[in-house]
Formats: structure tokens, sequence, C-alpha cells
């Protein structure tokens, strides 16, 4: 996105395509309102806001209520977001089994299932054409053979990988083989003639903790995905950083000791192989595999291969020196990990999320370490280090975000940088130049 000012110079027409973006963010956000309120509240005239109202209920983006008679006549009309414009998609891969939410056109989830399994011989194309034919039978309208997707507008697939950029949109960096050099985007959209959005699924994860989960107060925010794989989704200043490539966040490459260099790393970077909920099994196994004597091996009822994280969280909780041993490490390689990247971003807020949620002792065998650990490194004041709240609904729920909002932008692609202040202040801001945001 970048910045505009706009005077009062500006082309008509253009001045036209602002306001209606304006008023249709501004719709997405507030519920029930009406013109006047509309008008007062951007600082745009009456009039203005009337022709871009009418072109919204007449292009289906809005939908107005008749006015309600009262003892002191007619109430206005209220405006709202038609959500019935159409159905959207969204996908996690990095669960398994895989996840996949059905919304409507402002978001609202009509749906939430499982899906298929990813692995390294996974047929990623053909099982996300079938979920999508799946979901065509149950939620699409209007199918026809030049409108294959019916109502469906749009679809977004977050990934358990890096993405290159939107010009070479091809999956890298991934834990599974079967991903790897995929074009998502195209297989998908040639068949549907739909807008295909594909993602890193950490930072979407990042997008529904800012805007609905434990960091929505904050504009500066810090994700960090601990599952089988481990990921950094990054917000500064309310926009998502991504990097030249795309590949931001690949925090799980992230190398602990200069002695360490020579790691290479393939499809699993050594911050994951060490200190993901994957990497504190293969720790664990390995342990008990070498002849370490645990209370592990009784849990898995003598076979290391039935090791799990909750067994070894459990484990170091009753004081095993093994089990603690694996967890004190995998703590000391995330702090790192951590503590590197408050120095390098200094975000208002760190999000724990991923499948370290769901382990017992939490707070105790992690975050309260890790919080230790990085409040006596860190020469400023440490960011709160919060757990997710939204669990295994953030990575679904922020490919239903990301896939409405990339949607609407391309339709609508100016939006205020902030609201402009109510009441007394108001007059103010209607003198000065205001500022926006347009896609790029």
């Amino acid at each position: 996105m970048k910045a505009l000012r706009v005077s009062t110079t500006i082309n008509a027409n253009i001045q036209n395509e602002i306001n209606t973006s304006l008023i249709f963010h501004y719709l997405c956000s507030n519920e029930n309102v009406y013109r006047v309120r509309i008008a007062e509240d951007l600082g745009i005239s009456i009039p203005a806001v009337s022709r871009a109202i009418e072109r919204l209920i007449e292009e289906g983006f809005v939908i107005e209520s008749e006015k309600i008679p009262t003892a002191k006549g007619k109430r206005a009309a209220e405006l709202s977001v038609n959500t019935g414009k159409g159905i959207l998609i969204g996908i996690d891969l990095i669960k398994n089994p895989t996840r996949i939410a059905v919304s409507d056109f402002r978001g609202t989830i009509l749906e939430r299932r499982n899906a298929f399994s990813l692995t390294d011989t996974t047929d990623v194309i053909s099982e996300l054409q079938s979920e999508v034919e799946r979901t065509l039978e149950a939620h699409a309208s209007g199918i026809t053979a030049t409108n294959p997707a019916g109502n469906l507008r749009a679809i977004c697939i977050g990934t358990p990988s890096a993405i290159t950029d939107t010009n070479n949109p091809r999956v890298l960096v991934t834990l599974y083989r079967s991903l790897e050099g995929l074009d998502l985007a195209e297989s998908l959209g040639r068949k549907y003639r739909i807008p295909i959005y594909v993602e890193n699924i950490v930072k979407l994860s990042a997008l529904a903790e800012a805007n609905f989960g434990v960091a929505r107060e904050y504009d500066s925010v810090a994700f960090v995905e601990v599952s089988n794989g481990i990921g950094l989704g990054i917000i500064i200043d309310d926009h998502q950083l991504a990097g030249a490539n795309g590949a931001s966040g690949e925090l799980g490459f992230t190398l602990v000791g200069a002695e360490n260099l020579q790691y290479a790393a393939h499809h699993r970077g050594f911050l994951e192989q060490h200190a993901s909920v994957e990497g504190i099994v293969w720790q664990a196994i390995e342990a008990v595999r070498k002849g370490e004597q645990s209370a592990m091996l009784e849990m898995a009822r003598g076979v290391p291969e039935s090791i799990t994280a909750a067994m070894v969280c459990q484990a170091a909780l009753r004081g095993d020196p093994v089990a603690r041993r694996i967890i004190d490490q995998a703590v000391q390689y995330l702090s790192v990990g951590i503590i590197n990247m408050v120095l390098i971003l200094d975000p208002r807020v760190v999000v724990i999320g991923g499948d370290i949620c769901r382990l017992p002792g939490l707070q105790e065998l992690f975050i309260e370490p890790i919080r230790r650990n990085a409040e006596r490194v860190v020469p400023f004041p440490m960011p709160p280090l919060a757990v997710s709240t939204l669990g295994d609904e953030a990575g679904i729920v922020g490919a239903s975000y990301h896939a409405i909002q990339s949607l609407i932008t391309s339709h609508f692609p100016y939006k205020l940088t902030s609201l402009p202040a109510r009441a007394s202040s108001r007059a103010s801001s209607r003198a000065q130049p205001r500022s926006v945001k347009a896609s790029s």
C-alpha cells in the first residue's frame, strides 16, 4: 500500500472512486449505519455519500433497509455489506488433517471442516480440487459452464512454506516435498476462473490474531508459530511485512551458535530441527533409543516411536531428567530466536501460537522461561509474551480474512490510514487533505 495526499484539485472521477472505496471499507467495519453518519464520520458530503452508496447497491456490494415509520416520521434506512454477494474459501495446509473454512462476504464463517492429510507424496492439486468441488456442491449457486465457480468469489490457501513474489508465485522452503515448486494459484485459477491467493500460513495466522485475537489492540505484532515447523508472521504499523521475495519470517531457519554454520538446511531449518514440537519428539525418541532411562518410555508402553510431545512435557513436569533436559534445550533455542527477532523488530506484542499451545505445562515449561531469558537480554522493555487465543482456528480465520480483504482491495483500493476524529474535532479534520492508502 502507498499513501496518497488527496487535494481539492483531484479529478472528479478519481474522487468518486476514492469516496466509494472509503465508504465500503467503513461499512465493512461498522454495522447498520446510515448515510448521514457516514458523511459525518468520514467528512464526505451527503450528496457524494449518496452517489457512492447508489453505485455500491447497484453492484450488489451493499444493501439498504426500508425506512421504518416512527412517531416522529421515517427513520433513516440502514446500510450494510451484502453478505449474500458470494462465498469464500480459506484453507490451512499446516494442520494435519488440513482445515477448510467457508465464509460469507462479510467474513462470517459458515462451515469449518477437516480435509485431507498432507504428506510428502500427497497429490495436492487433486486433493484441493476435490475439496473445492465439495464446497461448491454444499454452498455455491449460479454455477454454469462459463462460470464454474458460481458465487464462489475467491480462495485463499495457507501453506507451511515460504511463497515467492506475485510474479512467480511458487512454493519454496516447504516442510513437505509434495508442495515444492507448485503454482497453486495458477492451477486452481485456471480451473475455477476466480482469484486464488496463496500465502504462508503463519502470516495468515498473524493477521487473524491481530484482527480477531489476543493482539487486536496492537499495531505491531510478531506471531511465532511453533508446530511441526517454526515460523514468524510480522505486522508493523498495521502493515504485514512480506519481504523482497515474499519470504520474510522464516524463523525456523535461525542458526544458534557459530559452530552450526555448516548446518545444511533443506526442508527443515536448524531451529525447527531442535525446538519445534516435532523436534522435541525426535530428541526424546533418540534419547530412549540410546538407552537413557526415562519415564517417557513407560508412558509410551515401551515403544519409543509412540512418544508424543505431550508425554515429554508430562515427564518434564514430574521431574524426569531426560525430558527436562530436552525441554530446557528447546527453550534455550526458542529464546535465542525470539530474542533476536525482538531486537530487530521491536514489536508491541509477541504472540506464541501453534501446536505448542496444546502441550501440558505451557506456561511453566515454555512461556515463563522464555520471558525470563528475554527480559535478561533485551536492553529495552520486553513486549508482552502472549498465547494465541484463536488456537487451531487462527490459520483458517486468517485465510478467510485475507481472501476477503484481497478481493475487496481489488475493487476498492483506497482506505483511510485512520478514522477522522469525531465531534468537536470533525470540522478541523475536513479542512485538511485526507490521507488514504491505495493498493500498489
